[in-house]
């Protein structure tokens, strides 16, 4: 075989391969469009297990229709979904004016009995969960009613600013 015949094989192999790439580049572009166009988003849940319904967000898309997309829910607004409308104005109170001011889902006071509460509701350990399950917004919360479902108020030591006594003065 010469090398002018070598050459052109070459070439013919170069050209065959940056077409199959085109081709192929072609297909991911479209299964990912395809996959954006389509895509289903998951409905959030509370941790009762019911759906949850927030305001939406308008976002503009490039073909000049606008779309909107649900915006996470607030911690606030998960323990009233999750406590309902009785007792989740008095959850969140008991959270954001007492056991956990900042609202801060990585929360951990060390108690002078030794043991800790941790997460939003600032769950202690002796309740068997791991500091991680009680990181998880929607963890803690769920174990909380648990709690709350178990024992009522007086299992959280700022119960009082509900006009609840607490476990420690019973």
């Amino acid at each position: 075989m010469t090398i002018d015949r070598r050459y052109k094989l070459r070439k013919q192999g170069d050209r065959a391969i940056r077409d199959w790439l085109s081709i192929l580049v072609l297909f991911v572009i479209l299964v990912s469009w395809t996959a954006i166009v389509h895509a289903e988003t998951i409905e959030p849940v509370s941790p009762l297990g019911e759906p949850l319904e927030k305001s939406n967000s308008v976002t503009q898309v490039e073909t000049g229709e606008v779309k909107t997309s649900p915006q996470p829910l607030t911690i606030e607004e998960k323990i009233m979904r999750a406590w309902g409308k009785v007792e989740g104005p008095r959850a969140w109170k008991i959270v954001s004016e007492c056991e956990n001011k900042n609202i801060n889902p990585y929360a951990i006071n060390w108690n002078s009995n030794g043991t800790h509460d941790v997460g939003i509701f600032m769950i202690n350990s002796v309740h068997g969960y791991s500091d991680e399950e009680m990181f998880d917004v929607d963890k803690n919360i769920s174990a909380a009613y648990l709690i709350y479902q178990r024992n009522g108020w007086p299992a959280w030591s700022c119960s009082h600013v509900i006009n609840e006594t607490p476990f420690y003065l019973l």
